[in-house]
């Protein structure tokens, strides 16, 4: 009893160590491109969601939030043909239930990895000894493999966890029987074969060991083989259904590995140095010594590591050794000899995953990772553990923990110092507290620049990519020899940052970089930030050099120009954006996507006629590349009154792509401009079949239906009408002038009249016609903030929460104070559906304001059921 106590007593405290080592330096660890593939199709984090650059975040990331489970899967399969479900909807549940922050994703991965402690020991104790247990519990708690997965937003942490609980159904179900053991057993396989495509490995190796060892319990055998036969059989009708990218498409990241890389993966998850799956330095080591002792300490991982590997190799063979004397023992002293199967199975587990996936990869196509089978490490410390507790002298037994124990601390302190993933997350902070609001930044490479915007969150500057250091060098120079006043005063001229990730275990300089910045003048200062792939972030100053011509540069510059047009199109910077396309129309004169972007600046500065020319040279050069330029050829032509020119060119777009939504939107508007209603109500319908989220549409049915059923306009009077109405004693009333929507005055006072009969409306909770007054308030480009704040009050108050999240995006882009003083009270009501901060929140727009529009109130009384 009092043995048991103590066990468990040492086992909580090293449940406590793992924790602790699992939880340090949590919070410093980036989102990294593994990780970033699932998370950008769930709900982002509420800080960014806050954020007045959220939606141009979302554009950057290409954020797109799952709104279903299934759809979640779907996405997550579609960007990853392997992927399987388990994981997948943990996390998707967790992201909307619990917590959105990938901090708290991180805490759930913690929350599985520890379970393996208790688990470890448990298995141990019933193969031989607590003693044997209690040192498992001890490799897996200090283990740097398992700590770095326990902090993963990934599925290997589960995927390991679910083994070890396989593995030891397995046993029990062998020792015991038993129909408990066996529906574990059963449910845990289902499990791991849909957490990862190659945990099926595991039922695997344990069918061996079943016809191998246990052969002749012929029935028991015969009823697993059947029960994993029908596991299988979805399994495998799933896996005809993947269609992986060929050995080419992944031969960058997947390849066969070195001999050397082999053996590390096979016998040394655990050994910094001899794995390639962690990164060791000297930081920790810091904490204790001065950094030459520390550094000179941390060098001696590849001989330390290659030590501890055959110290396991050589321990794992003693047992081997003396389990077979032990056996022959027993058969002389006629006693029963201990289980040496079950060492047997601990070798298979250890050691077949990694060599099955060496032999795919030589003979058929590579295959293996060590995050693959970091599960199988699990063996080795059950045999490690059984190695140590088979040691007769207690001191002996003592010398060989504190040997584990030191070898391991040593193979931790090498990994906790210092972030293990992509320090995209302490790049991101460096920038946001250096960065001027004028400043650009820049990211090597279209996909790591989503990975950095994910780490960086929303933010105001401009942000953009180039995959090669020509071209990096070329947009900061664009840009830097711009010399445009600063937004800010005080600022200074701008700045120039350039995001890029080294290749794994090296650092900089970006040397390349350095050498095209220079030949154009630029100054620069680079700043690292370490990881298993470093972060370089280059701050480039100063006006470069005048050129002698266009450099030569690599093929995809236009189009890398192109999109940095876009994005300052994005943050209405129109005349850099214009800039932009015009250097990537420098570049290649035949690039139509420049005019495309060039087409969209003009036309958002109301410059119609540069605009279309723009648009219609793109077609001309390439009229199927970009649709959205017959659409605003089309528009354009509707509002210069060019009704069949505006037809002809959204038909084009059409014809091209029969479902684009918004084409039968701006369709729509055209008919509406001929007075032809009933095509187009037919328009608008089809844009909202296409495109159900899309609110534009939906506000201009109601518009079209509402015109449809108002009386026809008078025909035009006759002469001696017109002069039989000049000596009337009353005017005859005007014609209505029936038009695409109702007029928008364009004189102050119009619109402000406009906004007070709306408001009267409103308050009179005469919805539709508040709306009509509203939207006659708009008034000309870009539009009158407070006509669009209240278009979303009554679309709120008409429960179209999307139509008035559209609003209300309008109002706060025109207005972006407004933001912060009415963003709260809409989030709470239509996102978040938190009554309780709604009604606070207006509360204090009442205490702010006075009173609020009935309707408004009407709206969350209904919602939240109660009366304040």
């Amino acid at each position: 009893m009092k043995n048991n106590f103590r066990n468990i007593m040492v086992l909580a405290a090293l449940v406590v160590l793992a924790a602790a080592l699992r939880l340090y330096g949590i919070e410093r660890e980036s989102v990294w491109f593994d990780e970033f593939t699932s998370l950008v199709f769930l709900n982002a984090p509420d800080a960014y969601t806050q954020s007045p650059f959220y939606e141009r975040w979302q554009q950057q990331v290409f954020h797109r939030p799952a709104q279903r489970w299934l759809e979640f899967l779907k996405t997550n399969h579609e960007i990853d043909p392997a992927t399987m479900p388990v994981y997948d909807t943990i996390e998707y549940f967790w992201n909307r239930y619990v917590s959105r922050s990938p901090l708290s994703q991180r805490l759930l991965s913690v929350f599985f990895g520890l379970l393996l402690i208790p688990l470890i020991y448990v298995f141990g104790r019933a193969l031989h000894s607590p003693a044997a247990g209690l040192v498992a519990a001890l490799l897996a708690a200090l283990s740097p493999i398992h700590r770095h997965f326990a902090q993963e937003i990934h599925m290997y942490v589960h995927l390991t966890l679910f083994a070890l609980v396989s593995a030891y159904t397995f046993f029990r179900l062998l020792r015991d029987g038993g129909k408990r053991w066996w529906i574990a057993h059963l449910a845990v396989n289902v499990l791991i074969v849909w957490t990862h495509t190659f945990g099926a490995m595991v039922p695997a190796i344990e069918g061996l060991f079943f016809v191998l060892f246990y052969g002749r319990k012929f029935k028991p055998l015969c009823l697993w083989m059947a029960c994993h036969v029908l596991i299988a059989i979805p399994f495998v009708l799933f896996l005809t259904t993947i269609q992986f990218w060929s050995a080419e498409e992944t031969s960058e990241w997947q390849k066969v590995p070195t001999r050397q890389e082999f053996i590390g993966d096979l016998f040394a998850d655990d050994f910094i140095g001899m794995t390639y799956q962690l990164r060791g330095t000297p930081a920790a080591f810091e904490w204790i010594l001065q950094p030459p002792y520390a550094r000179a300490l941390a060098e001696h991982m590849w001989p330390v590591g290659r030590a501890a590997m055959w110290l396991f190799i050589a321990a794992v063979f003693a047992l081997g050794i003396k389990t077979i004397l032990d056996g022959l023992k027993a058969r002389r002293q006629n006693v029963p000899p201990p289980a040496w199967q079950w060492y047997c199975f601990l070798v298979m587990f250890w050691l077949l995953p990694p060599l099955v996936l060496y032999t795919a990869s030589v003979y058929w196509r590579p295959v293996i990772f060590p995050r693959y089978t970091a599960y199988c490490s699990l063996g080795a410390y059950l045999l490690i553990g059984m190695a140590v507790a088979a040691i007769r002298p207690r001191p002996a037994r003592a010398a060989a923990v504190a040997v584990l124990a030191a070898i391991y601390v040593y193979q931790i302190f090498l990994v906790i110092g210092e972030p293990q993933r992509t320090s995209w997350l302490a790049a991101g902070n460096y920038i946001r507290a250096h960065a001027k609001a004028d400043d650009l930044l820049l990211a090597q490479d279209w996909m790591w620049k989503r990975v950095f915007a994910y780490n960086l969150g929303p933010i105001g500057n401009v942000l953009s990519y180039a995959k090669t250091p020509e071209v990096l060098a070329e947009q900061a120079a664009f840009y830097l020899a711009l010399d445009r006043p600063p937004k800010t005063p005080g600022d200074g001229p701008p700045s120039v940052w350039i995001a890029y990730e080294t290749y794994y275990f090296s650092q900089g300089p970006w040397a390349d970089l350095e050498r095209e910045l220079t030949s154009r003048g630029l100054a620069f200062s680079m700043t690292e930030f370490p990881g298993i792939q470093h972060v370089l972030i280059y701050k480039v100053d100063g006006k470069p050099a005048m050129p002698s011509g266009t450099p030569k540069l690599p093929e995809q510059a236009p189009v890398e120009f192109g999109d940095l047009a876009m994005e300052f199109w994005r943050v209405r910077d129109y005349e850099t954006a214009i800039a932009a396309a015009r250097k990537a129309i420098e570049i290649k004169p035949d690039y139509s996507r420049a005019y495309s972007y060039m087409g969209m600046a003009y036309k958002d500065m109301g410059d119609s006629d540069n605009a279309l020319a723009a648009f219609s040279k793109a077609v001309e050069l390439n009229a199927t590349d970009y649709l959205w330029s017959h659409v605003n050829i089309g528009t354009l032509l509707t509002e210069k009154g060019d009704y069949e020119g505006a037809a002809e060119a959204i038909g084009r777009a059409l014809a091209m792509d029969p479902k684009y939504g918004w084409a039968y939107t701006c369709l729509g508007k055209v008919y509406m401009g001929k007075r032809d209603y009933e095509k187009a109500i037919m328009a608008f319908q089809k844009a909202i079949e296409y495109d159900p989220d899309d609110a534009r549409p939906r506000d201009a049915l109601r518009d079209a239906m509402t015109l449809k059923d108002a009386p026809p306009p008078a025909p035009p009077p006759s002469d001696e009408q017109r002069a039989e109405a000049n000596t009337a004693s009353m005017p005859a009333e005007p014609a209505p002038d029936i038009v695409e929507t109702p007029p928008r005055p364009d004189s102050p006072g119009d619109i402000k009249a406009a906004l007070e009969r709306g408001a009267e409306q409103l308050q009179a909770n005469d919805l539709n016609g508040a709306l009509i007054s509203f939207r006659e308030a708009i008034g000309p480009p870009p539009g009158n903030p407070e006509a669009y704040l209240n278009i979303g009050i009554v679309l709120l108050a008409k429960n179209d929460d999307m139509g008035a999240k559209v609003s209300f995006r309008k109002a706060f882009e025109l207005k972006p104070e407004w933001k912060d003083v009415i963003g709260p009270f809409v989030s709470a009501l239509i996102e978040r559906k938190d009554y309780d901060a709604a009604w606070a929140e207006l509360k204090r727009l009442r205490a702010m304001y006075g009173p609020l529009p009935a309707p408004l109130v009407d709206r969350l009384r209904r919602d939240s059921g109660r009366n304040e």
